[in-house]
């Protein structure tokens, strides 16, 4: 009955310890928290519905964010929303606040998957022009210490050193005195095709950033026959496999 036991969000994943029938879970709530990890850390407590509780924690500053996020999902202002939450008896009030709280993880939870996904379309088009870079330096290799290059295609300027720059990550020594302005990720893509426009001479490799913008877009592109499948489609099966592995990790 003294027991105390410690998750850390890592390790709100997998973690089994029995706990008493009785025992009351303290669960924080953190701003960048999704309703993935938000589930994970409660279903630690294996009991619950059974005798034993979880108690949600939250900091004035998240509460304010959460308030507003649940409130602007529902068409109204937080003091609105505060107000109708008053209004309402106890259980049903303790049922409505939960309903936010899962209503802001969720939005939390889709906006991680889109920084994700732009992260991941990003990837997926630098490494286009990336494996041209890495097929020209393994015919121009022995070059690199002499002072004549051979260029990637006849009257192209791009060279083996050219090539390698696209692997250079330069250090930046300059610290900015503003806020960083938003970038769209297909002005980013667009920007840097233009910048290794010498190595994307190849129709499929032009297919390729193609259709990385159509999903950017909000759709997915088939290259093949040049018609727009709904987004999503070739995900099912990733879904699956990570609901696969969580349940794998549940069970060691």
């Amino acid at each position: 009955d003294k027991r105390f036991s410690f998750y850390d969000q890592v390790h709100t994943t997998g973690m089994d310890i029995p706990q008493q029938p009785n025992a009351v879970a303290v669960l924080t709530l953190g701003k960048d928290l999704t309703f993935r990890d938000y589930a994970q850390a409660a279903y630690r407590m294996r009991g619950i519905g059974k005798g034993q509780t979880i108690s949600l924690f939250v900091t004035p500053q998240v509460a304010q964010l959460l308030a507003n996020e649940a409130a602007g999902g529902r068409g109204v202002s937080a003091q609105n929303r505060r107000a109708e939450l008053s209004a309402m008896p106890p259980q049903q009030r303790m049922r409505a606040e939960l309903e936010d709280v899962s209503a802001w993880l969720m939005v939390n939870s889709m906006k991680t998957e889109k920084i994700q996904f732009e992260l991941w379309c990003a990837q997926c088009a630098r490494n286009v022009w990336r494996k041209k870079a890495v097929g020209h330096l393994r015919h121009v290799y022995t070059e690199m210490g002499g002072k004549t290059l051979s260029p990637i295609a006849p009257g192209s300027a791009h060279t083996g050193r050219h090539s390698l720059d696209v692997f250079r990550e330069r250090v930046v020594r300059d610290v900015s005195n503003s806020v960083p302005q938003f970038v769209d990720p297909r002005q980013e893509i667009a920007d840097n095709v233009r910048v290794y426009s010498a190595l994307l001479q190849d129709p499929a490799d032009i297919k390729a950033i193609e259709r990385i913008q159509a999903l950017l877009s909000g759709h997915d592109f088939d290259a093949n026959t040049q018609t727009k499948r709904p987004e999503g489609a070739g995900f099912e099966q990733e879904q699956e496999q990570e609901q696969q592995q969580e349940q794998e990790q549940e069970q060691q």
